[in-house]
């Protein structure tokens, strides 16, 4: 499974390839199509905002074919947002996708209520898709030396993996995200190894294992500070399983 895979509701169209879907671009450019769209903030850039709001909600109710997503079905869906990461120029599978996400306020994966937009948009100070894309990568930027937002951010992840009314995250969700949101970290690399090699035992992560990764990846910054982790220390059971699954290959 790939970080494709885990954004709950996308039908994948037969022939597509596993980072994105073959589909036409949204353009932010409304020259040429004959919609309306309401200026609330009374600008050009609030309009193209909405605009975008409108259309990929409708693509994505156009493609899913769900009864429940039609009419004035106030939300951005799945297939929508794959479009809206399209049009912004973000793979689906990088990390700006989540971090837009989670800076629109969603509660799912892929799915932005209207009024969570409309927050999420005068929270972030934004008033244009340029301004929108421009407020992502600063906060993407920013996360190397903003250690404060980028754990919220890790947090607010491990959410979207779990789903609403799940306690845990399925591990096949959990090796997926995490080469993403801790891309380059070699602690997250082997333990997404241990997590391959344990398949038949572990089946889902919890909240407290998810979390305190980071701080683990602090604790041990390379094969030479194993022997300074502690099984005294209050560690999840399961990194007392991965130190000494590192141990036996080192």
């Amino acid at each position: 499974m790939d970080i494709y895979d885990f954004y709950r509701g996308i039908k994948r169209p037969a022939g597509s390839s596993n980072s994105c879907f073959q589909t036409e671009t949204a353009a932010f450019d409304v020259e040429h199509r004959e919609v309306k769209v309401r200026r609330r903030a009374g600008t050009e850039e609030a309009a193209l905002l909405q605009y975008q709001f409108s259309h990929t909600r409708q693509f994505g109710t156009e493609i899913l074919g769900d009864p429940e997503l039609t009419g004035d079905q106030e939300a951005i869906t799945p297939e929508g947002y794959q479009q809206l990461c399209e049009a912004l120029g973000y793979n689906i599978e990088g990390i700006e996708a989540l971090v837009t996400l989670w800076k629109l306020g969603a509660k799912d994966l892929g799915t932005v209520q209207y009024a969570d937009w409309e927050q999420g948009l005068s929270d972030m100070g934004v008033t244009s898709a340029a301004g929108l894309k421009k407020s992502v990568n600063h906060i993407v930027a920013s996360f190397p030396s903003d250690a404060k937002s980028y754990r919220a951010f890790y947090r607010k992840v491990f959410d979207f993996l779990k789903g609403e009314r799940q306690r845990t995250a399925d591990v096949e969700y959990v090796k997926a995200v995490l080469p993403v949101v801790a891309s380059g970290n070699w602690l997250i690399e082997r333990f997404v190894e241990f997590l391959d090699d344990n398949g038949e035992k572990i089946k889902s992560i919890s909240r407290d294992q998810w979390q305190l990764l980071p701080d683990l990846s602090v604790s041990i910054r390379s094969a030479s500070d194993l022997d300074s982790y502690s099984t005294d220390d209050a560690w999840p059971r399961l990194y007392d399983d991965f130190v000494k699954w590192m141990k036996s290959r080192s």
